[in-house]
C-alpha cells in the first residue's frame, strides 16, 4: 500500500468514528437558547458552514465574513450579550479573545483538509513554507513528517510576524507559502504563490458542538451563582 493510500485511509476512520457519534451529541447539547456569531475567514467558508447550521435548527446564528480588521467591527454592530460564543479562525480568534470575554472557539483543519490542499501536480517539486497559527501548523507537521515531504520547512507566526516571516522566505527563493488568509495575501503581495488550507464542514461542525457546550456551561455557571 502507498504511503499517501495509507494515511488516507487513517483520516477517513477517524472521521467515520467521529461523524458515527454526531447524531447522539446533538440530542443532548440543546438544553439552553443559544445565540453564535459565526466570522468566516474567506467567503467559501459560509457555503461550507451553510448545511451544518441547518443540523442545529434550535441555535440562534449570525454569520458574517471578516478579517483581522473588520472582525471587532462585526462583533460591536450587535448589542452587548447578543452571544453566547463566537466561531471563527486563525487571527480573528486571536484578536477577539483579547477584545471579548464570550468564548472565542478557533476552526481547525483536519488532516484530510491538509492532504485535499496539497495534493495537485507539481507540489513536490516546490519550495514550499507553511507560515500559520499552531491550530494549523501542529496539523500540518504531522502531515509533513508522515509523507516526508522534501523543500518545505515549517513556521508557527503570530500576526504580527506573518508579513516579515514570507518576505524573508521570498527573499530566500521560496514558490508556495501555505497558511492562513494573513499568509495567503503576505504571499501574493511578495509576488508568490498562496494556498489557503479550507476548513471541512466537520470541523466546523466540531467547533458548533463546542460552542454550544461552553454557552451551556457558562448558563449553568450563572445559576450557580445564583443560588448561593
Amino acid at each position: 500500500m502507498h504511503k499517501n493510500d495509507a494515511v488516507q485511509i487513517a483520516l477517513y476512520r477517524n472521521f467515520t468514528e467521529r461523524n458515527s457519534i454526531h447524531q447522539g451529541m446533538c440530542c443532548k447539547i440543546m438544553l439552553y437558547f443559544v445565540a453564535i456569531l459565526i466570522i468566516s475567514p474567506y467567503l467559501s467558508f459560509q457555503e461550507t458552514a451553510a448545511p451544518v447550521i441547518q443540523e442545529f435548527p434550535t441555535v440562534d446564528f449570525e454569520m458574517h465574513t471578516g478579517d483581522e480588521f473588520t472582525a471587532i467591527s462585526i462583533f460591536n454592530s450587535y448589542p452587548p450579550n447578543a452571544f453566547d460564543a463566537i466561531i471563527t479562525r486563525g487571527a480573528i480568534a486571536a484578536i477577539l479573545r483579547q477584545f471579548t470575554s464570550v468564548p472565542v472557539v478557533e476552526v481547525d483543519v483536519s488532516l484530510l483538509d491538509i492532504l485535499r490542499a496539497i495534493n495537485q501536480p507539481g507540489f513536490s517539486d516546490q519550495r514550499v513554507a507553511v507560515v500559520g497559527y499552531s491550530s494549523i501548523i501542529n496539523s500540518v507537521k504531522k502531515v509533513f513528517e508522515v509523507l516526508q515531504l522534501k523543500n518545505t520547512e515549517i513556521y508557527e507566526v503570530r500576526y504580527a510576524e506573518v508579513k516579515e516571516r514570507v518576505a524573508e522566505l521570498a527573499d530566500r527563493g521560496f514558490s508556495l507559502i501555505i497558511g492562513d488568509v494573513p499568509s495567503v495575501n503576505a504571499a501574493m503581495a511578495n509576488g508568490l504563490r498562496g494556498l489557503l488550507i479550507l476548513s471541512s464542514e466537520d470541523c466546523i461542525r466540531q467547533s458548533v458542538i463546542a460552542a454550544i457546550y461552553y454557552s451551556e456551561l457558562m448558563e449553568k455557571g450563572q445559576e450557580i451563582t445564583q443560588i448561593f
